[in-house]
């Protein structure tokens, strides 16, 4: 017997007919089948619930124990970038964090595209001599997020 008999049962009983005694069986299989499936389809949106509230509290913890290292991203003399030269720190604990960063305050103009001409770790940026130099005549022109 499938769902689509379940209609038919409950309008029989409804309107006050007398079910037969196997359709009457039927109807209450019927019922606790749907009910188990309730009951499971509740019992895993429940689980759910709490395994996003444990994996939030556990992204929560584990970014406040990673230390946080500075990113750089620098600028060229694409008149689209946001500066000329020079670049802008950003304090994240991943350089894809310190993309999202970047993004939140200097969106994309090519989808996809980090709107600036390179991005370098704390490491990268020592060896390039920018620190001491500049970069096309232009230095640091902001830092963003915070360090720990």
């Amino acid at each position: 017997m499938g769902y689509s008999n379940i209609a038919y049962y409950i309008e029989q009983a409804r309107s006050g007919l007398v079910m037969e005694y196997d359709d009457f069986v039927d109807f209450i299989k019927l019922i606790d089948v749907i009910h188990t499936r309730f009951d499971a389809v509740r019992f895993l949106i429940s689980l759910k619930d709490r395994l996003e509230c444990i994996l939030k509290d556990y992204l929560i913890k584990r970014r406040q124990t990673m230390k946080k290292t500075k990113y750089y991203f620098i600028f060229g003399t694409d008149p689209k970038y946001p500066f000329q030269g020079g670049w802008i720190e950003v304090w994240a604990v991943s350089l894809n964090h310190a993309i999202q960063i970047f993004r939140a305050k200097y969106p994309d103009i090519v989808p996809g595209a980090v709107n600036c001409a390179d991005y370098y770790t704390q490491g990268q940026f020592d060896l390039t001599g920018m620190k001491k130099d500049g970069n096309r005549g232009a230095y640091c022109h902001e830092v963003l997020g915070e360090e720990d």
